[in-house]
């Protein structure tokens, strides 16, 4: 399965900074099918084997997918920076100072589109873990384990940090979506000649 077709409301674009048009394919690499009418959509689900979303269930998944962004970039921040061992010689390090203001527009797009379809391609797998998690009241740094934590669990899983997913106490569902990061790769973040923060 290589993306989803959906027809995104505008409260959903602007959770993604405006960053997809009405009808699009979320895929891993940024690039997609533009559908301009949901019959199109239909033509291109058939044709590229991609899996239609229910267009009213994904828009209440739009705050969920938001703040597993923001646990992302919190993690590429978290790992990546070092205040006090930066090398100075090393000049596509991330030294302690950096934000994500600083993050390139390419880079804040490439983050939202992982997140966004790690999310629709789990979504079945989310849904259970929210459930499990208030029946299980699973806590993680004194709140309850949500999106924000899995954003960080999804950097930190797919770039073998030794913790993620499987590590919070999610049972099956944390190996799941573990496993489920492997296909994504590792990804790296680095100062440009720009001063600016780039994923590869």
């Amino acid at each position: 399965m290589n993306g989803f077709i959906f027809k995104a409301n505008k409260r959903f674009k602007n959770c993604l900074s405006n960053s997809l048009t009405n009808y699009e394919t979320i895929t891993r690499n940024g690039f997609g099918r533009i559908a301009t009418s949901p019959e199109k959509g239909d033509r291109y689900a058939r044709r590229y084997g991609l899996k239609r979303v229910n267009l009213f269930y994904l828009h209440e998944h739009a705050g969920m997918i938001q703040l597993m962004v923001k646990g992302y970039k919190a993690a590429i921040l978290f790992t990546e920076c070092e205040p006090v061992t930066h090398d100075p010689e090393n000049e596509s390090a991330l030294h302690g100072d950096i934000s994500d203001s600083d993050f390139s527009g390419e880079m804040d797009s490439r983050i939202e589109r992982d997140c966004a379809a790690f999310y629709i391609e789990n979504l079945d797998t989310f849904d259970s873990l929210w459930a499990y998690v208030r029946e299980n009241y699973v806590y993680i740094q004194g709140g309850l384990y949500g999106p924000y934590e899995a954003g960080i669990d999804f950097w930190l899983t797919r770039n073998g940090h030794g913790v993620g997913f499987w590590d919070r106490g999610l049972g099956e569902l944390g190996d799941t979506l573990s496993a489920a990061c492997e296909s994504f790769g590792e990804v790296w973040a680095y100062l440009g000649d720009d001063s600016r923060v780039h994923i590869s």
